[in-house]
């Protein structure tokens, strides 16, 4: 039977009494408002104490808030996603949050992101994760795990088979742990996305990028990989090129913000005309040029299935900018491009964006940009379009596979227009279930005492 709101309520001023703690005006708040809403499920309830939400108030939960809140939550039965970000809770929190992954065999969805957990509060996390299989969803964003704790994630994920989205963006993680977490994804079958995002790396041998090439034409699970701001240069934009060859899972790409040129672009355009599953591919921030602009029109001439293409601030100019648009009048899958942050002061580069979007192969929602014309000059001006804008702020949906507000737009784009969903869109359950992998093992992750 599911537990309502109030009871929670009641339980949880029952644990503050008997930990002798005082009870948190958020929480109290956070519950009331809940109990104010006419449309809670509570077969799946969605409880969320985010810590930069001051119209409840101004103080974020601590360690000894969460201590009580995971005493009622615990044997909660109808518990299914947790948010927490954004609050003061440090190591002595994470090991109360552990014990609710013990205790608790309804939790799905947990948001840990921008707390103050190190790499202590990430081996209580991992060593949860060890009997837990309910959990599908982690997000540890900004809590400076570092390397030790990114070795513990990795242990975990030998073992546990449940967690499918992680999300440890600006952890600190180092090449250790990056190619450990490489390496477990070689045999894990379950994770499908995996954000490993501005990781320490000082090496310029982009060691890291190797073994994630080998992890991508072996595993066959994964469909969303996030490298944004991890060094990326030529050399590793060709090992991940050589990876994705064999990848038949993969539907998400983030390479933003690295440093990839127009060589480096040429090894992924390669891979481009050959690969079948790749729908959203992000190569913003980084040093396209025109010359890589040519290698992706021609990539565009013959990929039928990437619908969305991100290139801001690539230092396009005209020529580069008339090749993509060449390129679309003969592709008929890519609806949605982010051009804004090239040369767009130039009207060399509005005329073939303004073509687009005038002759409707280019909708304004499925773009950063818009086009309008003062004394017969075409101009270019910023819309407020573009993917993960609203990363830091709001719940990440983990239950969606692949997180792209575009993706969505499109498929809707297309539905009104009448066009069948088979002819380069994406279908629900199109990816191939996971192949036999080999029968050997990566050594096991260790971490030093």
């Amino acid at each position: 039977m599911a537990t309502s709101l109030q009871e929670i309520k009641k339980d949880y001023e029952g644990s503050c009494k008997l930990l002798r703690i005082a009870e948190s005006k958020y929480i109290n708040a956070a519950l009331n408002k809940l109990m104010e809403k006419s449309d809670i499920d509570l077969d799946r309830l969605d409880l969320s104490f985010r810590g930069n939400d001051k119209l409840l108030c101004d103080k974020r939960l601590e360690d000894s808030d969460v201590n009580a809140l995971v005493d009622c939550l615990k044997d909660k039965s109808n518990l299914y996603r947790l948010d927490l970000k954004y609050n003061s809770i440090s190591n002595d929190g994470a090991l109360f949050v552990a014990d609710l992954l013990q205790n608790n065999s309804s939790l799905c969805y947990l948001d840990l992101q921008m707390c103050d957990i190190t790499e202590e509060g990430a081996e209580h996390i991992a060593k949860a994760l060890h009997n837990n299989e309910t959990l599908m969803g982690l997000r540890l964003t900004g809590n400076k795990i570092g390397n030790r704790g990114g070795m513990h994630i990795a242990g975990a994920l030998q073992i546990n088979s449940g967690l499918v989205n992680l999300d440890l963006n600006e952890c600190d993680l180092t090449m250790e742990s990056m190619i450990a977490l490489s390496t477990v994804l070689r045999s894990n079958h379950s994770i499908q996305s995996i954000n490993l995002g501005r990781p320490l790396l000082y090496s310029v041998q982009e060691e890291t990028q190797v073994h994630l090439g080998q992890m991508l034409s072996i595993n066959n699970t994964l469909r969303e990989l996030n490298l944004m701001k991890v060094h990326v240069c030529d050399f590793g934009a060709e090992r991940l090129a050589a990876g994705l060859y064999e990848n038949s899972s993969l539907v998400e790409l983030n390479l933003s913000c690295n440093r990839i040129t127009r060589d480096g672009v040429r090894f992924l355009c390669d891979m481009l005309e050959k690969n079948t599953t790749l729908e959203i591919l992000d190569l913003s921030y980084n040093r396209m040029e025109d010359e890589g602009a040519g290698h992706m029109a021609r990539a565009l001439q013959c990929n039928f299935t990437l619908n969305s293409l991100n290139l801001k601030y690539n230092h396009l100019h005209g020529k580069g900018l008339r090749l993509i648009a060449d390129a679309m009048s003969i592709n008929s899958s890519l609806d949605i491009l982010y051009l804004w942050g090239n040369h767009t002061d130039e009207e060399e580069v509005a005329i073939p964006v303004h073509e687009l979007i005038s002759n409707g192969r280019l909708l304004a929602r499925n773009t950063d940009v818009m086009t309008y014309v003062v004394d017969e000059r075409i101009y270019m001006a910023e819309l407020p379009n573009g993917p993960r804008k609203n990363y830091y702020t709001q719940p990440v949906d983990y239950e969606v596979k692949v997180t792209n507000e575009a993706i969505l737009a499109a498929r809707r784009h297309a539905e009104e227009s009448g066009q069948s969903q088979g002819e380069g869109m994406v279908e629900e359950g199109n990816i191939q279930s996971p192949t036999d992998l080999p029968a050997t093992q990566p050594n096991a992750i260790e971490v030093d005492a």
